[in-house]
């Protein structure tokens, strides 16, 4: 028998090594692209952000100001983390601290917790302080769970929009929540904390919203993306005892008002994203959430049998070897190139960033279709650069910044993604990532023209209709000014991300005041043959690929 006195100082032994680690690593380990974007945010805060709510920006800014390195971008990642575990240990009352500890260390969602910059990150942190005060208020119907209940919905809300779905589904759980006085004072409260969020989306017209509902769609679909969400639920929540928490979730017993509204949760987000993977591609991270009614089910299954105790305890050892040898990894390249050479490079972004800005010779940056590497150059640098989103790619946060118009009429230094070769020249980068570069002379761009389908018709292949052209900027936009160009309106025929062709409108003339809107009658000739085929239109300048200046309207028969 363990005493009191030894459990509690592993427990606190297991807390102290946990941190040290992760702040180690975290100094180490190169800032990724995804991170460095965070970062982007973090630059500008702001009570919202054009694909996500503002948790994340808010906790990098506050980190980075800190401790302006990789290590203050990360900071709240592992005291959030340590959070989320102290949670779940009040959360499941355990007297077993070994097994609770041995879960912990072979669990790989709270190892990434613990450095990796995501909006995952606060919103499992928020869900289980959720599931925490829903815990207390089954108990204790009083002003303090309520107050925890607000706090942590609206963390949940600001961290990342998915997460209220499980909230939606603990209600549905327990419906008589309804005819509580209690349960509306959350809902008020929680209201006025989204107040300034709520403000700032409907002052940018709902643009995460916006994105969230029809932007996803730019993934595409793929019944691979189906086959990849079922295959990969174990990995995510393991990697070696993901199965064993998803069968304990399976066989484990309702016993209680709490324990329902985990089952209800947990199934319901499942098929929510069951659904989801069959509109657009799946990412593995969407269903991070599972992983607190499987870790809260898993251990109440598991404790109090020994044979599986100890087949759990075994698997999680091989776990964090595993885990540990991946973050030392992460810090410093100790493999050998000859295995590494087709993995995506981990380290040595520095040499390429100095390099592109060597190769620039001081002209301002932009990035085609790639906000990631447009993030960590900027990272890296600390000079803030733009990321130019195509008609056929997706918007992201730079699209907000205002960059591209600062831009216009400047020479700037192009680096795109797939261009054209006879286009672009190439430079191989001393870490061995290519930069496929040129020089535009006067970048031009009519991004801030909106263009809407009025209204339309399909008939086998054609589509007539009328489109309206809103000048969104607040100054003049003019279609001669582009050096003997010519501006287009164009329709891009896309499946997906991948444009299948397109087709010349018109050559714009003239030039729009601010505010101001064009009706144009609109013949389109579309392919057949594809499938899945959506419509998108783009102001298109001679020598690049248009913006994106509409959303997309679906091409297929109802």
């Amino acid at each position: 028998m363990i005493s009191k006195s030894t459990e509690s100082r592993d427990w606190y032994l297991f807390l102290f090594f946990w941190l040290v680690f992760s702040f180690t690593t975290n100094y180490f380990i190169d800032v990724n692209g995804e991170e460095a974007y965070y970062w982007l945010f973090g630059q500008y805060p702001a009570w919202g952000y054009l694909d996500h709510p503002p948790m994340i920006g808010w906790l990098t800014a506050l980190g980075y100001g800190l401790i302006p390195n990789a290590l203050g971008l990360r900071l709240f990642m592992p005291l959030l983390s340590v959070g989320m575990i102290f949670l779940l240990r009040e959360i499941t009352e355990t007297k077993n601290t070994r097994l609770f500890i041995w879960m912990c260390l072979g669990l790989a969602p709270l190892h990434a917790a613990a450095y990796l910059v995501k909006t995952d990150v606060p919103l499992l942190f928020f869900l289980l302080l959720f599931f925490y005060a829903y815990k207390r208020y089954l108990n204790k119907e009083d002003g303090l769970s309520v107050l925890w209940l607000i706090i942590s919905i609206a963390g949940v809300m600001l961290s990342k929009y998915h997460g209220f779905i499980m909230i939606i589904f603990v209600v549905l759980s327990n419906l008589p929540l309804l005819k509580k006085r209690s349960f509306w004072l959350v809902v008020l409260g929680v209201t006025l904390l989204m107040l300034p969020h709520l403000l700032w989306q409907i002052e940018h017209d709902f643009v995460t919203f916006k994105f969230h509902l029809y932007g996803r769609k730019d993934l595409g679909f793929k019944w691979e993306s189906v086959i990849y969400f079922f295959l990969v639920q174990p990995l995510v929540f393991g990697p070696l005892i993901g199965v064993i928490l998803i069968y304990a979730f399976i066989k484990g017993h309702i016993r209680n008002s709490f324990d329902k509204g985990l089952k209800f949760a947990g199934y319901g987000v499942f098929i929510f994203f069951l659904y989801l993977s069959f509109k657009v591609e799946f990412h593995k991270h969407w269903t991070s959430v599972l992983g607190i009614p499987l870790m809260l089910y898993g251990f109440e299954y598991i404790n109090g049998k020994p044979k599986l105790e100890q087949l759990t305890i075994k698997l999680s050892k091989i776990s964090l070897g595993l885990l540990i040898l991946a973050k030392v990894y992460l810090s410093y390249d100790f493999l050998p190139s000859s295995l590494t050479k087709n993995w995506d490079a981990n380290h040595g972004w520095q040499s390429w960033a100095d390099e592109i800005n060597e190769l620039s010779e001081g002209l301002p940056i932009v990035f085609e279709s790639n906000y990631e590497r447009a993030s960590r150059f900027a990272f890296l640098t600390g000079k803030i650069v733009h990321a130019y989103n195509p008609v056929s790619y997706r918007e992201t946060q730079h699209d907000l910044l205002g960059l591209e118009d600062k831009l216009i009429g400047k020479k700037v230094f192009w680096i795109n993604r797939t261009g054209p070769v006879a286009d672009y020249r190439f430079h191989m980068t001393a870490f061995g990532k290519d930069v496929q570069y040129k020089v535009i002379e006067n970048f031009q761009s009519f991004r801030a023209i909106s263009i809407e389908l009025m209204e339309f018709e399909l008939v086998e292949g054609r589509l007539d209709g009328v489109v309206k052209l809103t000048n969104t900027s607040k100054s003049l936009l003019d279609f001669e000014l582009v050096d003997g160009r010519q501006v287009r309106l164009k329709a891009y025929f896309l499946s997906g991300k991948t444009r299948v062709g397109s087709v010349a409108l018109r050559v714009m003339e003239g030039s729009l005041s601010a505010g101001e809107e064009l009706i144009l009658p609109v013949s389109i000739d579309y392919p057949l043959e594809t499938k899945s085929l959506d419509l998108r239109f783009s102001m298109e300048v001679d020598e690049l690929i248009g913006p994106i200046n509409s959303p997309k309207y679906s091409l297929n028969s109802p």
